[in-house]
């Protein structure tokens, strides 16, 4: 029965979560998160006696001038925070070809329901809403006081976000207890501890233009861009250590690539491509960007082309949180319970909001039960196994003693 009546109310929260289209003003049509934060205000305010807090960002090009970052305060029986931190924002669906359904109309499949954003980052903003509310209508008082708090432009590098209320705003204590629930593995027995550093990285290779019947009169910016991409390629084997905490080494992907010309004859001028890079803890940006330097005067030279490297986005790496702390104590044993097996530690090589708060010396944990469907067409979600993270929630909220 009590499966069945969490199921209706995750049911209920997702339908309504997934039919905003809360994207960054800095895709294309994005108006930020404001409706969604919205009902989901209006939702914990009937459902939930807390005290609600607004720390919104302005930002002009936002519906309302704003992206809305709240927090959900509920008294528990000692002074110390449990935080449950989610984002509000998702990325946009792309090609719709590829779905199989309306990407922000939820369907549900069996144990599966379908959506852009019903598991990134709704799934694991619905287990701590579902964890909370269980617990009220328990009649039943967490041991510590729960925070949950929701935030917006996680997507696009949290400016109006976390970096945001860590600028503006003293929310955390030293002694806070925070999880973030945006990433795991499919067991729900993985808690990430550590992240590898994100350096993004743009290339603009610059040529000149000709006729493509007279390839010999320019200095075709594609070709040299090719020739480029193989030579970056050796930065796997230069940075080629592992580490025990992480699944893969340091990975240097090319990526994203803009149009260089609208004709075929035509020998393109400028080519212009981004890279992906995910950094070990033990590897230093500056050594990584003198390799890279290395590597384009060779194909300046070889080529004739110039090059310009920026870096569009970077995060310095963040000390791993200790194992000993409390909040992995606590994870660990609720996950026991819950799941009758062992969890495990390992890092990241995607990048949350929780490197942020390792900066500031704060205790974070990663977990949620996830897929490998976010940010793909067809994002989908399990619905057992979220509700099994709710009550994974639910047994830290009461410190792991259900006799409270």
């Amino acid at each position: 029965m009590f499966f069945i009546y969490m199921k209706q109310k995750l049911l209920y929260l997702e339908e309504n979560l997934c039919s905003f289209k809360p994207l960054s003003p800095d895709f294309k049509g994005g108006k930020g998160e404001y409706k969604k934060a919205e009902w989901l205000k209006k939702y914990l305010l009937e459902k939930i006696p807390g005290e609600i807090t607004e720390y919104n960002a302005p930002d002009e090009r936002a519906e309302e001038k704003i992206r809305p970052n709240f927090k959900l305060f509920y008294k528990g029986q000692t002074d110390r925070n449990l935080w449950i931190i989610s984002h509000l924002d998702v990325v946009p669906a792309n090609d719709l070809d590829k779905w199989n359904s309306d990407p922000f109309k939820l369907k549900i499949a069996g144990n599966k329901m379908y959506a852009r954003g019903v598991f990134d980052d709704n799934g694991g903003l619905c287990a701590s809403v579902l964890a909370l509310e269980s617990l009220k209508e328990k009649n039943k008082k967490p041991y510590f006081n729960v925070n949950l708090l929701f935030i917006s432009d996680e997507e696009c590098g949290n400016k109006y976000g976390m970096k945001y209320l860590l600028n503006n705003f003293n929310l955390f204590k030293k002694n806070d207890l925070i999880i973030v629930p945006d990433a795991g593995d499919q067991n729900g027995l993985r808690i990430n501890i550590a992240e590898k550093s994100p350096l993004w990285l743009k290339f603009t290779i610059t040529g000149k233009e000709a006729h493509g019947s007279c390839p010999q009169k320019g200095i075709n910016a594609a070709k040299a861009a090719a020739y480029f991409t193989v030579e970056l390629d050796k930065l796997n084997k230069i940075f080629s250590s592992k580490d025990n905490l992480f699944s893969t080494g340091s990975t240097f992907e090319p990526t994203k690539k803009l149009s260089n010309t609208e004709n075929i004859n035509a020998i393109p001028g400028v080519d212009v491509f981004f890279m992906d890079c995910r950094l070990l803890p033990s590897i230093k940006s500056e050594y990584v960007l003198k390799e890279i330097d290395k590597m384009i005067k060779t194909i300046e030279e070889k080529t004739g082309v110039k090059i310009k490297r920026e870096i569009a986005m970077h995060e310095p790496v963040a000390p791993p949180t200790p194992k000993n702390t409390q909040i992995i104590k606590l994870l660990t044993q609720a996950i026991k319970k819950i799941k009758d097996k062992e969890p495990y530690l390992k890092g990241s090589g995607g990048m949350t909001f929780a490197s942020l708060l390792r900066k500031k010396d704060l205790e974070v944990a990663v977990y949620c039960t996830t897929n490998d469907s976010l940010h793909c067409a067809n994002e989908y979600c399990e619905i057992d196994k979220l509700i099994e993270d709710a009550k994974v929630f639910e047994r830290i909220m009461m410190n792991n003693n259900t006799s409270h």
